[in-house]
């Protein structure tokens, strides 16, 4: 068993073997009994070589000047059986998820849903709707997206139409009279009070699906899906918008170049901006796909809503408003006194956490955050007066409570956000392993299923599906979280080994300077070591 997180390993580089190897054990021993833990040291159940195998993977010369927290816990005996750095704060990138999804499982459930309503503010006479249709946000991240409704439409010829919802709006207002309004299209995004942006995101990435801005209305992830097809050598290409908005303004730089040259990807959008720059290079009869993120995503859902009415037969005299803040909400009566006139459910959340984890979607994962915030706030003197429901900070304060229960040390983690994609999220290799123990052995059966069943599976499915190809032992039988970004990369998750032993790890590198590829070939065969053990 090693453990460097309390001793510098250079300070030793004139002991012996020995020497270093009784002071590491000693060291981790201490750490170890504050964790709670029971230490299992190498023996028949557990070889040595394994331990050995582990560091020389890691102590490789390709990850010089790179920082390794490892920890890896028998989910029989509840003990942690390797250690390295686990106690050390890192930055976990996407393993922050695990968080998330388990926290928002244990507190709302696998089944609770996301209902988006629609009200008429004014008097419905002679067709006409006087006053104003007013949309109510609960956050829900699904409405308009793919992916999230795969299983409607998986069998059938058509293909999915991210405007549906929105028609469907359409046919209910119909339904009721109503083929005029002579007001406006109010979407109130307020349930989530802002920023529209984590804690600590990198500015640079603002135009990009994966760090799309958070709201109380969602629509298509906040993004606009583009094709940029190839026609004539030397032409631009030929763009196509999901969904086919006025919303953004798109610049086409493209270029259609001969099929022997390979395409190159190159999108931007100015910071503050939703004007779209596509300079790509699009081979003749080929094309390529980017979903880009737009900026103010309550105008954006009001606006392509007032678009998809008025091409339904429905005429919106007036423009669009966006409700974002509580007092943008004061212009709305209460909704007790508004006559609710259509609505939108989303998938369970077990749906939306499996897409959370096996796809990695971001922003799904900063929504469920702030949910959580808003459906089980946290009364406590403790808080900052400006924590408010619906904050990424009210989130985590209740999010707390499931890592309480979890023996989580919650003094020793720092967390900013939903996603990981901030910098100023710190959490030990420990912490996490805890969080996947108590996940394991959850009291509540469809709780522990949901969130296990949102992994993905090595060499099978989600951000996984790429890996573990070669690797039999590890091949299907490790199911595991993802998480990078620039030179950080980890994995966490669960494998269970030869002897049928479950296992939970966590494998954390920081500070690397390699391609991803490389810490995750380290990661993978410490996993596949671990799936071959006998024990």
């Amino acid at each position: 068993m090693t453990d460097n997180s309390d001793f510098d390993p250079s300070s030793l580089s004139g002991s012996c073997v020995f020497c270093r190897h009784v002071l590491s054990c000693a060291t981790a021993f201490v750490a170890l009994l504050l964790a709670s833990l029971t230490v299992v040291p190498p023996s028949a159940s557990q070889p040595a070589d394994l331990d050995n195998l582990i560091d020389v993977t890691l102590d490789d010369t390709d990850f010089d000047g790179a920082l390794w927290g490892v920890a890896v816990m028998n989910l029989d005996g509840d003990s942690l059986m390797y250690s390295r750095n686990s106690r050390t704060r890192l930055l976990p990138a996407s393993n922050v998820k695990l968080f998330t999804t388990a926290s928002a499982l244990d507190q709302l459930g696998p089944d609770y849903r996301y209902r988006t309503t629609v009200h008429v503010d004014g008097a419905i006479r002679d067709s006409t709707l006087h006053g104003d249709l007013v949309v109510r946000g609960t956050g829900d991240p699904t409405l308009g997206h793919e992916d999230a409704y795969m299983e409607s439409y998986e069998n059938s010829d058509d293909t999915y139409d991210v405007t549906a919802p929105f028609r469907a709006w359409a046919d209910s207002l119909k339904a009721a009279g109503i083929t005029r309004i002579n007001g406006n299209i109010v979407g109130d995004a307020t349930i989530f009070p802002g920023p529209a942006l984590g804690r600590g995101w990198s500015w640079d990435n603002t135009p990009y699906s994966y760090s799309a801005e958070i709201s109380g209305l969602v629509f298509n992830r906040n993004t606009v899906d583009l094709t940029v097809k190839g026609t004539s050598i030397g032409e631009p290409g030929w763009i196509q918008l999901a969904p086919d908005t006025d919303y953004v303004e798109v610049e086409n730089q493209s270029l259609t170049v001969p099929s022997r040259v390979d395409a190159n990807s190159d999108y931007d959008r100015p910071l503050g901006t939703n004007t779209i720059r596509v300079g790509t290079l699009v081979p003749a009869g080929s094309s390529d796909d980017r979903s880009m993120a737009i900026t103010d995503p309550a105008r954006y859902f009001s606006h392509v809503l007032r678009e998809v009415l008025t091409e339904e037969g429905i005429d919106v005299e007036g423009g669009t408003v966006a409700l974002t803040s509580e007092e943008d909400r004061e212009q709305v009566p209460p909704y007790s006194t508004l006559e609710r006139i259509a609505s939108h459910e989303s998938p369970p959340l077990a749906e939306i956490i499996d897409l959370i984890n096996e796809d990695s979607e971001n922003l799904y994962a900063e929504q469920v955050l702030r949910t959580l915030g808003t459906e089980r706030p946290v009364e406590d003197n403790d808080l900052d007066e400006d924590v408010e429901p619906g904050t990424a900070e009210m989130g985590v304060a209740a999010a707390m409570r499931t890592l309480k229960e979890a023996r989580v040390d919650t003094s020793a983690i720092q967390w900013a956000d939903g996603s990981g994609l901030s910098r100023h999220n710190q959490k030990p290799p420990l912490a996490v392993a805890q969080l996947l123990r108590h996940m394991w052995t959850h009291p509540t059966s469809d709780v522990r299923d949901a969130f296990l069943g949102s992994l993905p599976v090595g060499g099978e499915d989600g951000t996984l599906s790429h890996r573990y190809r070669g690797h039999a032992a590890a091949r299907g039988r490790v199911q595991a979280k993802t998480g990078t970004l620039s030179n950080v990369s980890a994995l966490s998750g669960y494998v269970t080994t030869n002897g049928g032993t479950p296992l939970a790890f966590v494998i954390m590198c920081n500070h690397h300077l390699n391609d991803t590829s490389r810490v995750q070939d380290a990661q993978d065969l410490i996993v596949n070591a671990l799936a071959r053990q006998t024990w």
